[in-house]
Formats: structure tokens, C-alpha cells, sequence
């Protein structure tokens, strides 16, 4: 359970893809030289920012050792997005991020216990710190740190995710704009000084149901080995599972999963009513094939799309 380690920083455009651009190389070139910060330009903090949030959104998984030389170890989602996304342009890649962020309790504490114990409807930054505090303090097997590593883990998640409303009048090059905003989970009022979570219907890639499930684990009734079954109320209720994570109620949560099996096809999702309970099977693949699934088709469709206004161009010419 690690609180902090982001010096304050949220995420940043680009910082991951930099990261992981030196992550896999050792010695003075490498993600973990005294250097690295000068090779990203970036400041010493940020460097120690950019280390953290790929350990904490699981693009990269701890250091071996290459010829005597430390290296940090990517990730096997961190090649998929490294492939298919290296840009990380995606909204499939920030979701899966995002999960996560959510189910990492072990880099990113906070964001377990927002999204999975934090529930009101709305709130204020304070009282939000203040919840986590005694959460913290009524569980004798959990450590509460100061109060200001609460406070500074608090304001990286609302800065992370909190669209302003109405939106600030910024330019491009005023903004360092967190990419989960683009996610619509939390919106901030700046006449009344409240957040408020958004539950509801989302513009959300239709792998990310699978992925969220497998992420969470994959305990739970399972028919044969090639898929997992759950209840709708399961989904929602599932810690770090498609309901708390994405932020869907039963309802929200029953029609995504009726849009993915119609997106997916049978294969990878269904949705049954079994002695009046709606029940989803999920496809018993791991969630980087259900990210690697969605970034793919993105990567065909793109490339077809280029190979149609090449000929189109040619014609012109």
C-alpha cells in the first residue's frame, strides 16, 4: 500500500510514451539513470512522476538486472500499447489506464478507494480527504500516512479527472491537462466548489467491459473454462470491477453490455437471463487480448482509411 510517489504531478500528454521509450534500456541511457530526467527533458521530479505513474497504471512491473546493468521491465500491456497506440492517441488506451489506476492498491492506493468505497453524489475536496482519512484510521490493518500526503494524492485525482464547468479559457499552450479529463468521470462546479461523479451512459470502448472484469480478477461462477459469468449486479457491484470503475449503475451497466456483445459479436461477450437474473459471460482471455483487440481494429481502420485517400490523391495528381 504506497501513498504519494507522484511528486505532485498528475499524468502529462506524452510523459508515458517518453517513459516507456528509455523504460527497457540499462545503463546511463535508461529509464533508471541519474540521466534520464536530461534524455526526456524533463525536470528531476517529473522524472521520479513519469517512474511512478508507469508502475501505478502497471506499464511497467519492476527492475532486472541486463549485463550488471539495472533496467526497468515493460509490461506486456506496455507492448501491446507500444505496438498498436505508441502514441497513445486511444481512447481504449486511457481507459485501460485508468483501470488500472483503479485496481492498483498497491501504487496508487487513493485511486482504489475512490472509486470503489467513496460514494456520495457530490462533495467537497476537504470532506473527500477527510473520508479517506478515517477509512484509513477505522482499519487497524492499514497504515494512514500525514495528512498532507493525503491532501497531495486527493488533488492529483480530482486534477486527474475533474472537468471544470463552466470550462476554463485556456489556450494550448496554458494547459497541462491530465488525458483521464477526457474520460468524463468527475466534473467540478466552479460556482458552488463541489465535484460530482458522473454515473451514467459513456462514450466507452465496448472491450472495456472484458477488460475491466478481467482486470478485477476472475473469481465468480465460471461454466467451463473459456468464459467467465456474472451477474449484471455482480458487474456493478464487483470491487474494481465495470460498475465502479467506469462508474455505471445496473441499468447503464445492462445496456453497454447489450452494445458490446452487438460490437464484439458472441465470441467474446454475451448477455443471458438465467431464472430471472441477467447474467454476462465474458470471454476467460487475459485483458491485454481484449485491449490488443480494440487497438488493432483501430490500427486496420486507420490504415484503410490511408490507403483510400492515397489512391484518391493519386487520382487528383
Amino acid at each position: 500500500m504506497r501513498f504519494g510517489g507522484h511528486e505532485t504531478f498528475h499524468i502529462r500528454d506524452g510523459w508515458l510514451r517518453k517513459g516507456l521509450s528509455i523504460s527497457g534500456v540499462p545503463g546511463e541511457n535508461g529509464l533508471l539513470s541519474p540521466e534520464a530526467a536530461d534524455i526526456l527533458g524533463v525536470g528531476g521530479n517529473m522524472i521520479k512522476s513519469i517512474r511512478h505513474w508507469l508502475n501505478a497504471t502497471m506499464l511497467t512491473c519492476g527492475v532486472t538486472e541486463t549485463e550488471g546493468k539495472k533496467v526497468t521491465v515493460r509490461s506486456e500491456l506496455a507492448e501491446v500499447i507500444m505496438k498498436h497506440d505508441p502514441y497513445f492517441q486511444s481512447e481504449a488506451t486511457w481507459w485501460a489506464l485508468h483501470v488500472n489506476l483503479v485496481n492498483n492498491s498497491d501504487f496508487a492506493f487513493a485511486w482504489n478507494w475512490f472509486f470503489n468505497d467513496f460514494k456520495t453524489n457530490r462533495f467537497e475536496k476537504a470532506y473527500c480527504v477527510e473520508s479517506l482519512k478515517r477509512s484509513l484510521e477505522y482499519n487497524p490493518s492499514l497504515r494512514c500516512p500525514a495528512q498532507k500526503t493525503l491532501e497531495k494524492d486527493i488533488s492529483a485525482i480530482l486534477v486527474s479527472y475533474a472537468q471544470s464547468i463552466p470550462q476554463l479559457n485556456l489556450t494550448p499552450e496554458d494547459t497541462k491537462d491530465c488525458p483521464f479529463l477526457r474520460l468524463g468521470l468527475i466534473t467540478f462546479s466552479r460556482e458552488s466548489g463541489f465535484y460530482i461523479p458522473q454515473f451514467g451512459t459513456k462514450e466507452i470502448p465496448s472491450v472495456m467491459l472484458g477488460y475491466s472484469v478481467m482486470a478485477s480478477g476472475t473469481e465468480g461462477s465460471a461454466d467451463n473454462k473459456d468464459y467467465i459469468s456474472l451477474s449484471i449486479v455482480d458487474a456493478v457491484s464487483r470491487r474494481s470491477g465495470p460498475g465502479r470503475a467506469l462508474m455505471m449503475r445496473a441499468e447503464e451497466l445492462y445496456d453497454f453490455a447489450l452494445k458490446a456483445e452487438q460490437e464484439l459479436g458472441e465470441e467474446w461477450i454475451r448477455v443471458r437471463g438465467m431464472a430471472g437474473n441477467r447474467m454476462i459471460e465474458i470471454k476467460n482471455a487475459p485483458k491485454e487480448e481484449w485491449l490488443k483487440r480494440s487497438l488493432s481494429n483501430e490500427q486496420s481502420q486507420l490504415t484503410s482509411w490511408r490507403q483510400k485517400l492515397d489512391k484518391q490523391l493519386l487520382k487528383v495528381g
